[in-house]
């Protein structure tokens, strides 16, 4: 598992990469809350972008057009680096 972002992780199978939030329970195997699935790593990237940009929005943490460009900028640029070597 690969974390992304404070909320959401990214995981991988044989057919796609999967992109949620992570949950572990005792003896219980980890499983993803909500799992959006990408065919690229690039993809599940971008997608996260997009997903934690909405989630602020519905959770009241960005309530101005000025504040979510910003944030959006902030968080690009720091997926951005994480995804740099992979190209």
């Amino acid at each position: 598992m690969i974390q992304l972002t404070k909320d959401f992780a990214m995981t991988a199978d044989n057919h796609c990469f999967i992109v949620g939030r992570p949950r572990q329970r005792v003896g219980k195997a980890l499983e993803m809350l909500e799992p959006s699935y990408y065919t690229t790593a690039a993809q599940a990237v971008q997608g996260t972008l997009n997903r934690a940009m909405r989630q602020g929005v519905a959770d009241g943490s960005i309530t101005t057009l000025r504040q979510f460009t910003q944030e959006q900028e902030r968080l690009k640029t720091e997926l951005q680096s994480m995804i740099k070597p992979l190209e």
